[in-house]
């Protein structure tokens, strides 16, 4: 996608284009939804396929919440990066988005390994 290009802070077109991007995150037009889906097919595929491979017992459904789960943690990391930066302190600001990304699904699907607890074991609030 070219507005990828538009990212980098010293370009004076960042902030158009992080709006753009950000738009057509939260409500893409009908226009770029084949484009969004065909960008995106591989890395859902292999996200499936990961959670198959440590929970074969869960169903499709759950399959796409932890797929949807692990995806919205890197979005945020990287929508983010910048007030995280400001307020976490202590986080390393030459942390790569690979590197977050890589961290990130190691943490969810270590989760992902253990079985999850029968409802009526979960507290209620």
């Amino acid at each position: 996608m070219e507005v990828d290009a538009h990212f980098k802070s010293s370009d004076p077109l960042r902030n158009a284009a992080v709006r753009l991007f950000l738009s057509e995150l939260q409500s893409p037009k009908d226009e770029v939804k084949d484009l969004l889906r065909e960008k995106m097919v591989f890395s859902i595929c292999e996200i499936r396929e990961c959670i198959r491979a440590i929970r074969p017992d869960v169903s499709a459904a759950d399959i796409d919440f932890w797929g949807i789960t692990l995806q919205g943690c890197c979005v945020c990391h990287a929508l983010m990066a910048e007030i995280n930066g400001l307020v976490w302190t202590s986080v390393d600001p030459n942390l790569s988005i690979e590197v977050m990304a890589d961290r990130l699904t190691d943490f969810v699907f270590s989760g992902l390994r253990r079985p999850e607890r029968p409802r009526e074991e979960l507290p209620s609030h």
